[in-house]
């Protein structure tokens, strides 16, 4: 006889199946109405349908999770997915270096060159915004951009 696994249950499941190696026997345990347990020998076929229920039970809470899990996906949690895939420990490393590494090449650049990299770069303002911001021309931004990411390369 083989033994049953223990299985996650259906909050409609009220039964619960089990076995006996040195007896041969099949026994299925219930609460009646009052919350008294009771445990009924059954035959092996019972038993046998009892258990394929069961399982049935837990093959559609299955199917249910994952319909539930697909018909909560947004874009915005869809995106998340896509663009935050898992690093392993090396990749992780590496871009940290890298971070770290960006980070101190953009301190050496002249303050004026620091700020316009981080209101472009970090904070999605575009070269108009910018220079209205400062006072001063679009070309003078951009050159001044061209400029600062030129000297990150070098020091990069």
């Amino acid at each position: 006889m083989k033994e049953i696994p223990k299985r996650r249950k259906s909050d409609d499941n009220p039964y619960i199946l089990g076995t006996s190696k040195e007896e041969n026997t099949y026994t299925i345990s219930f609460k009646d109405g009052e919350g008294v347990m009771h445990c009924v020998n059954v035959t092996k076929e019972i038993f046998e349908f009892f258990n394929k229920k069961e399982l049935e039970d837990i093959s559609q809470m299955h199917k249910f999770e994952r319909h539930i899990e697909h018909s909560e996906l947004t874009e915005n949690s869809i995106n998340k997915r896509a663009f935050s895939k898992n690093l392993n420990i090396d990749e992780y490393l590496v871009t940290k270096f890298e971070i770290e590494n960006l980070k101190k090449a953009i301190l050496k650049l002249s303050q004026v060159q620091r700020r316009r990299i981080k209101l472009y770069f970090f904070d999605d303002m575009n070269i108009e915004e910018i220079a209205k911001i400062e006072n001063c021309t679009h070309q003078a931004i951009s050159c001044s951009l061209k400029i600062a990411l030129k000297n990150l390369k070098k020091l990069l």
